[in-house]
């Protein structure tokens, strides 16, 4: 049963609503989400107090300072606005692009950071510059040419001879251990210079002895194999004789039912064309047949103005319908050649004119039905 608002819910939303916060209100009414009281106060007609609005004071002062001053200090200049408030504001009255705009470091901001940067943590960092990010100082120090002290620490013989015999065999874990005061970056790039080993064979199991478990289960599934690639006992084949060699190839049920026999499409192609009587495409011939008089290349065109030079099957535009670029091919509606009258010609692509050419009955109909709607909107 869907919930109602009381009298005494929508008494207190009309009396609250417009200049409480969100989180008081929905401590007020914990029967409703937020989304629905916003609905509730917009069907009875209640709407929150709009923002203070500008004093032209305040639009000079922004237009003066909007493109150089810093986040921190415009929000000090307008205390009782939010940045993205100021944002739009400056927007609206245009007053400067802070795109370009960026922050200098300060002297004593530079002399801190050379003073600080070698040593302090990135925490400490963040402390000592509350207004910067992290990748904005270290950026800085790279500029200035400060650099930590584990970066200009050099590498050690031992740590050498060490990372040289764990580096191909060790994990990430272990290796990070053996060298505390590196990261996985360093160690990687040192070992890499080092030509210390490659790491691919980690991620391998060669060399890794099975466990009991897993030889039992190899074990097992091996025991229901009766040929070497074919899983479960083998399925009873069916042969059938290749009509152009005459070589048996065996094939499961389902596959029977799809093939013709042939050994390959090789065999296929050349046995068509020494009988294409047996195609399924065969009509008795009609291919071969020439066109009537009638069938031109000015009733062609016309035909593809007509038909607005697009297929009428799929609606691709002439030459995009095929790689060679090829205009619109006239297909003959009812497949006679001697029928060239204007509503049994139809503009088709290359690839829907060779469609077109199988289930011959089904695009017949499709096709005339098509043009006697054309022809006869109400049809």
């Amino acid at each position: 049963m869907a919930k109602r608002w009381s009298k005494a819910e929508i008494k207190l939303l009309r009396e609250e609503y417009s200049d409480t916060s969100k989180e008081e209100l929905l401590a007020m009414l914990p029967r409703w989400t937020w989304k629905s009281i916003k609905k509730k106060a917009s069907k009875i007609g209640i709407q929150k107090w709009k923002s203070v609005p500008w004093a032209d004071e305040e639009v000079e002062l922004l237009q003066n300072i909007y493109s150089i001053a810093s986040k921190q200090k415009l929000l000090k200049l307008f205390p009782g606005r939010t940045m993205r408030a100021i944002v739009s504001k400056a927007r609206k009255v245009e007053a400067g692009d802070r795109s370009l705009f960026k922050e200098f470091w300060t002297g004593k901001e530079i002399v801190l950071l050379c003073n600080e940067y070698p040593a302090a943590s990135r925490e400490l960092l963040l402390v000592l510059f509350p207004t910067r990010s992290l990748c904005a100082i270290e950026g800085k120090a790279r500029k200035v040419g400060v650099k930590r002290f584990l970066e200009n620490k050099l590498w050690t013989e031992s740590e050498i001879e060490l990372l040289r015999k764990h580096y191909s065999t060790a994990s990430k874990d272990k290796l990070l251990a053996l060298f505390p005061e590196r990261t996985f970056v360093a160690i990687k790039v040192k070992a890499i210079k080092l030509k210390a080993g490659d790491r691919r064979g980690l991620l391998s199991r060669k060399g890794i002895p099975l466990s009991v478990a897993h030889k039992r289960s190899i074990s097992d599934s091996h025991k229901k194999i009766d040929h070497p690639w074919l899983r479960g006992p083998r399925k009873s084949r069916i042969s059938k004789e290749c009509p152009h060699c005459g070589k048996l190839n065996e094939y499961l049920p389902w596959e029977a039912k799809q093939s013709r026999g042939f050994c390959s499409t090789d065999h296929w192609y050349t046995f068509i064309k020494e009988n294409p009587s047996l195609s399924p495409n065969w009509h008795r011939g009609i291919s071969s047949l020439p066109y009537s008089n009638e069938f031109n290349v000015a009733l062609k065109l016309h035909i593809r103005q007509r038909d607005d030079f697009q297929c009428q099957l799929c609606g691709i535009p002439e030459l995009e319908g095929s790689k060679d670029r090829r205009a619109l091919s006239i297909h003959h509606i009812d497949y006679d050649k001697y029928n060239s009258s204007e509503d049994n010609l139809i503009a088709l692509c290359v690839r829907c004119h060779s469609t077109a050419n199988g289930c011959r009955e089904y695009f017949t109909q499709f096709f005339q039905n098509r043009v006697m709607r054309r022809k006869y909107p109400l049809y």
